[in-house]
């Protein structure tokens, strides 16, 4: 498995300009960019990634987390997550995104 990690949504973009991932995880709070924003600019500028979205957080009482959460359709994990969910959910998108393609 290859992992790259970035600090905040800005970055990930960048880096999305040179490689293409089976699976992004992105917190829905980040410096410089919410996870909405996140989401907005990955629909205008790599649509195909969308599929490989997963969002994690641990403020879901928020009303605009739980509204993205909800009417996003991206696949979410609530910290603390155990790390065997966190393993099923990134097989279940990497695979939908694979069957996609």
């Amino acid at each position: 498995m290859h992992v790259i990690a970035v600090e905040d949504g800005g970055d990930a973009l960048r880096v999305l300009r040179r490689e293409r991932f089976d699976v992004i995880v992105s917190d829905v709070r980040m410096p410089g960019m919410s996870g909405g924003e996140f989401l907005d600019r990955l629909r205008r500028e790599y649509p195909a990634m969308v599929n490989r979205l997963i969002f994690t957080t641990g403020d879901t009482f928020a009303n605009d987390t739980s509204s993205l959460l909800k009417d996003s359709g991206v696949p979410s994990l609530v910290k603390p997550y155990d790390f065997a969910k966190l393993e099923d959910v990134l097989r279940q998108v990497a695979d939908a995104a694979k069957t996609a393609t």
